[in-house]
């Protein structure tokens, strides 16, 4: 059943869009005297419909209180976490289809073990100084606020995602390919670590400078004596984390070194699982 307008009589089908019409019909709005512009009181701008300058006016108030360089920085942000995003969704993508590949060989239970590791240590990829520096783009403050916890999730999704896989769990026993092919077994993953802090420490060191100092704010505008001692023991953590990262760089035992490990035992996938002849294969224990 059409409905008519009672001004313009124009005929729309139904009492939605009759309303819809009376609202945004310039010709319309115009036989009532209605108004049929909306000026933004920032900038003069005219627009037709109140949503559009409702929506203009979003940008523009950023733009007044911000300036126009600080919303071209919010863009330019933006458009580079969009583009991190595509990268660590190509990358991912490629690792997911190389452990998919290693595992299809496992599952085919290859009669000869030797074809079987040879194919498994081609598809692994090697654990080359480039591929750690490239990886600490990903490397975020929350994963380093976090410490072992946030710290190991960063190692196995990025760096060791795909280049290293744990041979012996009672032992922390980690095995990766080094730039020359060479299988190379880390007890207890000093090495390892040493490798990955190496990189991520100039970065890590950053974030906790930055985080520290909005701590140091935070502490001059509270008054409750529980909020303070959670304060304190923040800070105290942060300089724990700070004094781990550092020690690991070096090669030396940290107690945030044993979390980690710990942390990497759990989450990182077993070579054992994938052929368990793999241990035959001639290694070397040198990074």
């Amino acid at each position: 059943m059409s409905m008519e307008c009672e001004f313009c009589h124009n005929k729309l089908k139904n009492k939605y869009c009759l309303n819809l019409h009376k609202k945004t019909a310039k010709y319309c709005l115009a036989l009532r005297g209605a108004n049929t512009e909306y000026k933004c009181e920032l900038c003069n701008k005219n627009y037709t419909e109140r949503r559009n300058l409702e929506k203009h006016q979003e940008k523009c108030r950023l733009t007044a209180e911000y300036g126009s360089d600080l919303l071209t920085t919010f863009k330019k942000i933006k458009q580079e976490n969009e583009r991190l995003k595509r990268i660590i969704d190509d990358q991912s993508k490629i690792i997911e289809q190389q452990a998919k590949t290693i595992e299809n060989i496992a599952i085919k239970g290859v009669t000869k073990s030797s074809v079987t590791n040879i194919n498994i240590l081609n598809l692994m990829q090697s654990l080359t100084t480039e591929h750690c520096k490239e990886n600490v783009q990903y490397l975020t403050e929350d994963h380093v606020i976090r410490g072992a916890e946030g710290l190991s999730q960063y190692i196995s999704e990025f760096p060791a995602k795909g280049t290293v896989f744990l041979s012996d769990s009672s032992r922390r026993v980690f095995s990766y390919k080094d730039s020359s092919g060479k299988l190379i077994k880390d007890a207890n993953g000093t090495k390892l670590l040493r490798k990955f802090f190496k990189y991520l420490r100039p970065k890590a060191e950053d974030f906790i400078t930055c985080h520290r100092d909005r701590l140091e704010q935070e502490k001059n505008q509270i008054n409750i004596d529980s909020d303070i001692e959670n304060l304190f023991s923040r800070l105290m953590n942060l300089n724990k984390i700070q004094q781990g990262i550092f020690k690991i760089s070096k090669g030396e035992e940290h107690e945030l070194k044993a979390e980690i490990n710990n942390q990497l035992c759990q989450i990182l996938p077993k070579l054992s699982s994938l052929s368990p002849d793999l241990d035959s294969i001639q290694s070397s224990d040198e990074i």
